[in-house]
């Protein structure tokens, strides 16, 4: 019936992994208050309370007779206890080590170990004696498991990927590519052959285990478009592509250049000011700097925990990245010293002054902070009123900041040096705008809006000028999460969760406004190769260009009527 049966609520703190024993009589728990508790399934009441680790509980398994548990913990120890009776069988203690997942082979002699490093670990039960250990991620190890026939290792990982491994040496298998966010866990069917994997890009994905070391998943199958980055030239774009790389694209054509795999992985990338660098954010402690030029990474920069977004500030001299824990990291690329700011605090978004002065955080609250770069003091707060992620954005050449909100809400609030609110543009019961940029020139403003992106320009200059919302951009198959300007251009990129990025350029002519497609890559797979249409109206000039780069012939219903 899908009605809750009983309800386990001993545990004072987030409970992180749960087991039902072989037999189903039993339930094992492990949590972030340091304990493993032993329930009994029939009447929910505690068995034993196990409280010998010192940090949290992050991983559990019981063992293939249902005699034993095996405990793994972010200190460093992996426990053995008695089901019978709570007793420690088997302990051992590293003090390098992060445990976040743990599971017993078929034969109950060995348990594999996942690492917040990305390592995994195989080791003997009888003496939690390391076998053999290798570096199979570049982050967290999400969950492991092996096969029925004990002959295979699957792992996940906050990289994405899905491995399988060879479980006498930890040689590679199979290396699944497909998911767009983190891999939250994989399982084996119980026929070997096949595995499922889930993630939090809100899919589950099925694996077919062949041990020939092909990947089920395509490599054009479509993915979530996480950002889009110009060269400071206006000359390349870079995006995360498929299988977790950077793809470089000709900015002019949409030609396909490099695509470059990092140790880490990508969240986010951005060039620095002057063009030269590009800073890598990924799924480790730091980020990474490449070379613009040869791609070769010239320096890696450790942060207090995984970084999400990088900002570099227009001087060139600031780099402040978003922390998944909270907080804003900032390195000076001249000491390169580093401090932390807002530590604890949710942070949704960052930007820099035109001069450098200031750096404007926005906050899960909707609050807005803004810190003087020459103390890292924080000299204004913005209540924003509205319980939502604030996105903070400066226009070109003003030191004024505006603002909107990822749930639309209020528009785009404009707050003087002050962080007094002026002004309030682009509010429409329509509109539900939750990222926005503006152009090198500030006249006109590109923002996304669900699964389309809305245009405006201002008519007369100044920052009283109205602005007019000119067209609307659709065609998207999903949320359309960045939009971005070329510098120096009236042209943008879209980059979307239908897995597309795309290339635009702004029109005008006699007081009219169009947008028009440049070129486009990826996005949900469509094929109209040798369809003819004739005499179609109703399609917009985006909606024909898409047809026509996917094979479709257009024809005009007078070009049809001349045909024999």
């Amino acid at each position: 019936t899908g009605s809750t049966d009983c309800a386990l609520e001993s545990h004072t703190r987030d409970v992180n992994s749960v087991a039902f024993s072989p037999s189903g009589m039993q339930v094992a728990s492990a949590s972030d208050d340091g304990t493993v508790r032993l329930w009994d399934a029939q009447t929910s009441t505690t068995l034993f309370v196990l409280e010998d680790h010192t940090d949290w509980v992050t991983g559990i398994a019981f063992s293939p007779d249902g005699i034993n548990i095996v405990s793994c913990s972010k200190d460093g120890a992996v426990r053995i206890f008695d089901t019978r009776n709570g007793e420690l069988l088997q302990s051992s203690r590293t003090s390098d080590e992060n445990f976040r997942c743990v599971a017993y082979s078929p034969d109950g002699r060995r348990v594999i170990l996942g690492h917040g490093n990305g390592r995994l670990q195989l080791c003997k039960t009888d003496m939690i004696e390391l076998e053999i250990g290798w570096h199979g991620h570049a982050t967290v190890v999400t969950s492991v498991q092996f096969s029925p026939n004990g002959q295979w290792i699957l792992s996940s990982s906050r990289d994405s990927m899905v491995k399988l491994w060879e479980a006498q040496t930890g040689a590679l298998i199979s290396a699944f590519a497909g998911h767009a966010f983190l891999a939250s866990s994989a399982i084996f069917l119980p026929i070997t052959t096949y595995a499922i994997s889930t993630s939090t890009d809100r899919t589950v994905r099925l694996w077919e285990t062949s041990p020939t070391g092909v990947d089920s998943a395509a490599e054009d199958t479509p993915h979530i478009r996480r950002f889009a980055a110009y060269s400071p030239d206006g000359q390349s774009l870079i995006s995360n592509g498929h299988s977790g790389t950077l793809q470089y694209y000709d900015a002019n054509t949409g030609e396909l250049g490099s695509a470059l795999h990092s140790h880490t992985g990508f969240k986010c990338a951005v060039y620095s000011p002057n063009g030269l660098q590009i800073a890598v954010a990924g799924w480790r402690y730091g980020f990474e700097l490449w070379s613009a030029q040869s791609c070769a990474i010239v320096h890696f920069v450790r942060t207090s925990d995984e970084p999400t977004i990088p900002a570099y500030s227009p001087c060139g001299r600031w780099m402040a990245v978003l922390i998944m824990s909270g907080g804003v990291d900032v390195w000076d690329t001249h000491s390169e010293s580093k401090q932390v700011i807002c530590r604890g605090q949710q942070v949704t978004s960052l930007a820099f002054s035109p001069n450098s002065l200031d750096l404007a955080v926005g906050h899960l609250n909707g609050d807005i902070r803004i810190w003087e770069t020459s103390t890292w003091s924080c000299n204004i707060v913005i209540k924003g009123g509205v319980k939502d992620r604030a996105y903070v954005v400066y226009p070109p050449e003003s030191s004024h900041l505006a603002c909107c909100y990822m749930s639309g809400a209020k528009g785009i609030r404009l707050f003087d040096e002050k962080g007094q609110t002026f002004r309030t543009i682009l509010e429409h019961d329509k509109f539900n705008v939750h990222q926005f940029a503006y152009s090198s020139c500030g006249q006109w403003i590109a923002a996304a809006d669900r699964q389309m992106v809305h245009l405006w320009t201002i008519t007369s200059d100044g920052m009283e000028s109205d602005w007019t919302h000119v067209t609307t951009v659709e065609g998207f198959f999903g949320k359309v999460g960045m939009v971005i300007w070329r510098p120096n251009t009236i042209e943008f990129a879209t980059a979307s969760d239908d897995g597309s990025i795309r290339a635009w350029k702004v029109e005008e002519e006699s007081g009219n406004v169009s947008v028009q497609l440049l070129w486009g890559h990826g996005g949900t797979t469509f094929t109209a190769l040798g369809a003819v249409l004739v005499g179609a109206v109703g399609l917009s000039t985006t909606n024909r260009k898409l047809l026509e780069q996917r094979g479709a012939i257009l024809e005009s219903s007078s070009s049809a009527n001349d045909c024999p």
